[in-house]
């Protein structure tokens, strides 16, 4: 009994990862009703962990955009505007060494 679990549960394995040939097809309709639910729970978790997966992978790639626009763009506003406080500072400067 349990080599018969332990090949149902293979063939369920390899179902899942898309693995199946003919002959675990053919064991797979011998599964009984309550395993055949199984194995379609299954196929269910796998989906939605799936897609879980996928939606978290983009949340996170959205996060990590958004950090980057955040931080790097106030850094690029202060940094103008440190630019432009240096090229009046300059120009100051330029304005006191023509006259002396």
């Amino acid at each position: 009994m349990e080599s018969s679990v332990a090949v149902n549960q293979l063939a369920i394995l390899q179902l899942l990862n898309g693995e199946v040939t003919g002959t675990e097809c053919e064991r797979m309709s011998r599964l009984d009703s309550e395993e055949k639910e199984e194995l379609r729970n299954l196929k269910e978790e796998v989906a939605t962990l799936r897609q879980t997966q996928a939606t978290l992978r983009d949340n996170n790639i959205e996060a990590v955009k958004e950090y980057v626009d955040r931080t790097v763009g106030s850094n690029v506003s202060e940094n103008q505007d440190l630019i432009e406080d240096l090229r009046q500072k300059y120009v100051q400067l330029e304005g006191i060494v023509s006259h002396k």
